[in-house]
């Protein structure tokens, strides 16, 4: 008996892409129901989920049509050569899309499963046929990775072969951090340089400093004549993007396909220092050495509540952390500094320090 799976398209096409992975081969045909306004939702779920064509029905509706939706529906499965086994998918679209797939397939003689993703979880609910409370609910097992919850969002990566680069090794990361030598004077001047320092070019007394900084760190170095670009920028604050990777990493037991850095994407304008999924759930996190100044600060808060935008970024289900090696505090309190907090509450932001 042949498995068909429908799905109603909207603007969220995580609970459409999440059952296709879940039911992986076991599907024989995919009916999508979509509208004019989610072609590209639409071809962002077949191909995150790579579906091949021959097996794709796609019913394009008017979304407030419930008649329109019935009839489109008896057309695509009275051509069916087995009608098999039908598991219909709720969640996705508008309210008027939901109540006619619904009134066409429990109208019908077909065997039929209808279910809904409920939010904020990766539960299957099964509204018809009514089932004991104790079986209603199917645990999905799927979880995406990083690039498939971009991809999830029309976004592709376009900087896959250095998100799992790193400058340093994570031991020598952690003794970086612990030995605090980002604190050394020499840092305000080589933050100066953006593009690498060539020793022979610069001034005896900075060469002085900048090597004996270098020797007593024991920072290992592509070249004993000049310090590169990506060098300078580790030593001035990419080891803490570094060393939240390792830490986020670490502390979840995760994947490289599910944790990245420095990610950049055709979506969003900025690098998204530290980014994972966990539980389907997409966690970015910017990791600034110091937050000291308001301005600054606002920032830092703006880049990741374009993040969290449906329009702009990945969804208001984002999870978003501003992780710092320093912030301000009340000197009588130590608590961060109220009005730090408040903004960051108010942004949705949770600050680690």
């Amino acid at each position: 008996m042949s498995k068909i799976l429908v799905s109603i398209v909207g603007a969220q096409t995580l609970p459409n892409i999440l059952p296709i992975k879940e039911f992986g081969n076991t599907i024989d045909k995919y009916i999508f129901i979509s509208t004019t306004k989610v072609k590209k939702e639409l071809e962002w779920i077949i191909r995150v989920c790579d579906l091949e064509t021959s097996k794709i029905n796609n019913i394009e509706v008017d979304e407030d049509d419930i008649g329109q939706i019935n009839e489109k529906l008896f057309d695509a499965t009275s051509n069916l050569d087995t009608p098999g086994e039908f598991s219909v998918n709720l969640t996705g679209g508008t309210k008027i899309m939901a109540l006619g797939t619904f009134q066409f397939f429990a109208g019908s003689s077909f065997n039929s499963k209808m279910f809904y993703l409920t939010m904020g979880s990766n539960i299957l609910r099964q509204v018809y046929p009514s089932v004991d409370k104790s079986q209603r609910d199917t645990d999905l097992k799927y979880r995406l990775n990083v690039e498939e919850f971009m991809g999830a969002y029309g976004t592709a990566i376009t900087n896959k072969q250095s998100i799992y680069t790193m400058c340093q090794s994570k031991d020598y990361t952690t003794k970086f951090f612990e030995k605090k030598w980002s604190k050394d004077e020499i840092m305000h001047e080589l933050r100066k340089e953006k593009y690498g320092v060539i020793f022979e070019r610069i001034d005896s007394t900075y060469k002085e400093s900048i090597q004996n900084f270098l020797r007593k760190i024991s920072f290992p170095v592509q070249s004993e004549d000049r310090l590169t670009r990506v060098e300078i920028q580790y030593l001035t604050g990419g080891w803490w993007e570094e060393f939240c990777f390792h830490f986020i990493k670490e502390r979840f037991g995760l994947r490289e396909p599910f944790i990245a850095k420095g990610l950049i994407n055709t979506k969003t304008n900025n690098e998204l220092d530290v980014v994972f999924v966990k539980e389907n759930v997409l966690h970015v996190l910017e990791c600034k050495t110091t937050i000291l100044e308001k301005l600054q600060f606002e920032d830092y808060l703006y880049k990741l509540a374009a993040i969290k935008s449906n329009q702009d970024g990945f969804g208001n289900g984002v999870k978003a952390y501003l992780f710092t090696n320093l912030i301000k505090r009340d000197l009588k309190t130590n608590k961060i500094d109220d009005t730090i907090q408040k903004r960051a509450d108010a942004f949705d932001v949770k600050l680690v320090d």
